[in-house]
């Protein structure tokens, strides 16, 4: 059986990389390790959606849940150390598992886990805050201990003008509108949260208790709605001016998920320069160059390959990688048979093909 949803969260990632990286790879994913590798590995084995979303996670207590997973036959150990594929028994578990208690569909964390943690604290100071303000209660415990959201709500509240009711009210219909699309259970944990004069906001196992639910399972629906918001707001449509002021980072940019070295490739590969030419500017190998490129590639799907990979090599990966069924490369290019496809090469059309293969 599976326990909790952070187990399920993690056989489905053993899942989705049959095997072909191994437990450590998944620890680095679901922390949201900000390296080429890992970004990569997040988009070619479609875990986008988990990326970062287990910040707390440690090696232990991954470790310790694979052998859990493997000790009652849900996952088998791979051809090499620390690498499992699903069992039968685990698929059929786990499908059984997620129809009940699917990933949110809205959950994004390549794309907005290092935003996520300042929004909500700034939403939910902001409100806590405006709670107390019109009830004249200007002494209070705030909620959210970090400096930076403090400092934040601050500047937040005394640009916002006088009239905090109104203010008030204002949030509230923004709020109202985002989450009256939602499920019960998302709209029942997100209003558990909020802490106000009258009440502090809820713990994940305070509402787990409450709800008769798996705080795991209440943590991955909770970052889901707050993922949906983000998204919603971030479309720039004007209809949430107040939320979207609590952004870290207005606006929908290709560019929030790469990590910051492969800005700096991406700005100089605006400016013309070439690989090889970026490499010993930033005096950096090639082949870490070749990473950035392959980031970008995956972050942007409009960005041009055609400058790297011929449109005869693109056709001959494509189809090894068809016949492979696998992200292996080396697996890809035994069945290419062309000297003059590298491993970068295959890469780079992996990322354009990107959930097309």
């Amino acid at each position: 059986m599976i326990r909790h949803y952070l187990e399920a969260v993690i056989l489905y990632s053993i899942k989705m990389f049959k095997g072909e990286r191994s437990v450590h790879g998944i620890y680095h994913m679901l922390k949201g390790k900000k390296s080429s590798q890992t970004i990569q590995d997040a988009h070619f084995f479609r875990l986008s959606p988990l990326f970062g979303t287990v910040p707390s996670l440690s090696r232990e207590e991954l470790m310790k849940t694979a052998a859990g997973l493997e000790n009652n036959g849900l996952i088998d150990p791979g051809t090499r150390e620390d690498h499992f594929i699903i069992s039968r028994q685990g698929e059929e578990l786990l499908t059984e598992y997620l129809d009940k208690q699917p990933l949110p569909a809205a959950l994004n964390g390549l794309k907005f886990h290092s935003e996520a943690f300042a929004f909500w604290g700034r939403l939910s100071l902001v409100i806590q805050s405006l709670s107390h303000i019109i009830r004249s209660q200007k002494s209070f415990y705030p909620i959210q201990r970090n400096l930076g959201i403090q400092s934040f709500v601050k500047q937040f509240l005394s640009g916002a003008g006088k009239n905090r009711v109104l203010l008030s009210e204002h949030l509230y219909s923004e709020l109202v509108s985002l989450l009256e699309t939602r499920e019960a259970l998302e709209q029942k944990i997100f209003v558990l949260k909020l802490s106000g004069s009258h009440r502090i906001g809820y713990t994940y196992n305070q509402i787990a208790a409450e709800l008769a639910d798996d705080e795991w399972h209440i943590k991955f629906v909770f970052l889901g709605t707050i993922h949906f918001m983000m998204e919603q707001i971030s479309m720039g449509k004007g209809d949430y001016p107040l939320l979207a002021s609590l952004l870290k980072n207005k606006g929908n940019s290709n560019n929030g998920s790469l990590t910051q070295s492969s800005k700096a490739t991406l700005e100089l590969l605006a400016k013309g320069y070439s690989l090889q030419d970026i490499a010993g500017i930033r005096k950096l190998k090639s082949n870490t160059i070749e990473d950035h490129i392959v980031e970008i590639a995956l972050a942007d799907k409009e960005f041009p390959i055609h400058d790297y990979v011929s449109e005869k090599e693109k056709m001959l990966i494509l189809r090894a990688a068809g016949e492979s069924k696998t992200k292996q490369l080396k697996s890809i290019k035994m069945l290419v048979k062309n000297e003059s496809i590298s491993f970068f090469k295959i890469r780079l059309v992996l990322a354009k093909a990107g959930d097309n293969l």
